[in-house]
């Protein structure tokens, strides 16, 4: 399926067992034109229903080899670049780990890949659970895009195995001598609070209107175990202090009263480090109590904005965030992938990453959300069928991109 008349004859043969005639092929191309933003699943779905068949979508690797990129760009832009990334997936199959629960897919996620192992021992699968060349493909990568941080979204219940397997990476990138290595910040996902799946600490909720307690409970129960857990040569300092993001999911009590909280965590974390963090908080905290005690805020949905991008200036810091893609239509279909609707959000292609990167040059500190949310639809991470306007697009072309950009080049926009 290299092509839509090429997917067009793939799809008539596996479901039926025969080419299409050109009449056929002729009305679904016809079909295509006068959907510009179809997806390959949308065509696939609607030549199944056109058949009457309930078919069971599988998503093959179309690529002879995944290959590995050691050497990172020489950097011509003064901005700080950083993403959101998650680390919360089960493969194969698992919870975030089935296929039809993404649009685009990673190696590994069904069948073990080699991109995905340090070692032969290793199993091969995007998983960082049981995986730890799940982290050393995408620390690379990231390093080989131009990122100087990831932000780890933390949940909070995560295993010990997840950060032995991050260590083991880092180890294993340290023993190669790398310069430009990406360094590790923590993005404080508040989901988890609240849920009955991961036992009796994290069904609590912190409440702000109690701000000793509530900072104390999201300390104990996420900051200082994230900090221990990755060694202190490998954070990323921003302005020389380590770099936090605070997201709302909507579980913490009495969001009106966080800048307390903020207060007490800040000293907690000197207490315990040494060092004040550098504290991005979402807007929904922010208030101007909140703007006297944390340093900068961002927006999460930057989709909402005109320009697709969300950029604060607080203590002459610009912090931008963007989301530059979004197909979250299977996740939220229990999993299950489904035609796209006109007004489903579905962003695919490059154009709003190259016009962040294009006019983010000169800002202080920058972060694309995300890396590798494969369920949201939001990753631009090496994935193998990426695919839009008719063609494929190589597993690393959004990364080429924010290369490019690093090194100082002007991407083109539509």
């Amino acid at each position: 399926g290299h092509s839509w008349p090429q997917l067009i004859r793939a799809a008539y043969w596996q479901m039926t067992g025969k080419l299409p005639v050109q009449k056929d092929l002729n009305w679904w191309l016809e079909i295509i034109a006068s959907h510009p933003h179809m997806r390959r699943v949308d065509l696939v779905l609607r030549i199944a229903a056109s058949h009457g068949k309930k078919t069971k979508l599988t998503y093959s690797d179309p690529w002879l080899r995944q290959l590995r990129f050691l050497v990172p760009p020489e950097h011509g832009v003064t901005r700080e670049l950083g993403a959101v990334f998650m680390y919360f997936f089960h493969c194969p199959d698992g919870v975030n780990g089935k296929l039809s629960w993404a649009n685009n897919h990673a190696p590994g996620m069904k069948m073990p890949d080699e991109i995905c192992r340090i070692t032969p021992n290793d199993n091969g699968y995007y998983n960082p659970f049981t995986n730890p060349g799940f982290w050393y493909m995408e620390l690379l990568d990231a390093r080989y895009a131009g990122l100087q941080f990831l932000l780890l979204n933390c949940y909070g219940p995560e295993p010990p195995a997840v950060y032995h397997n991050l260590r083991t990476a880092l180890h294993a990138i340290e023993a190669m001598k790398l310069q430009n290595t990406v360094k590790l910040a923590l993005f404080d996902d508040t989901w988890a609070w609240g849920k009955k799946w991961f036992g009796e600490f994290w069904k609590q909720i912190p409440d702000m209107k109690q701000p000793e307690q509530c900072a104390r409970l999201i300390f104990e129960g996420k900051w200082k175990p994230f900090f221990h857990s990755i060694p202190r040569k490998y954070w990323y300092y921003f302005r020389k202090r380590p770099l936090i993001f605070f997201y709302n999911a909507g579980t913490l009590r009495n969001r009106q009263h966080a800048a307390p909280v903020f207060a007490k965590l800040r000293e907690l974390f000197y207490q315990e480090f040494g060092v004040y963090p550098y504290l991005c908080v979402d807007k929904a905290f922010w208030t101007p109590a909140t703007a006297g005690v944390a340093d900068n805020m961002f927006r999460w949905y930057s989709l909402g904005k005109s320009t697709r991008e969300a950029t604060h200036i607080h203590h002459d810091v610009s912090l931008t965030l963007s989301m530059v893609r979004w197909d979250s239509t299977a996740r939220e279909n229990h999993n299950i992938e489904r035609i796209a609707q006109k007004t489903d959000r579905i962003y695919k292609d490059d154009r709003l990453l190259c016009h962040l990167l294009n006019h983010s040059r000169d800002n202080d500190l920058v972060v694309i959300a995300t890396w590798n949310d494969l369920g949201e639809g939001t990753a631009i991470n090496r994935c193998y069928d990426y695919f839009w306007d008719g063609a494929w697009h190589t597993p690393t072309h959004f990364i080429e991109l924010i290369r490019r950009s690093q090194h100082g080049e002007i991407l083109p926009e539509e």
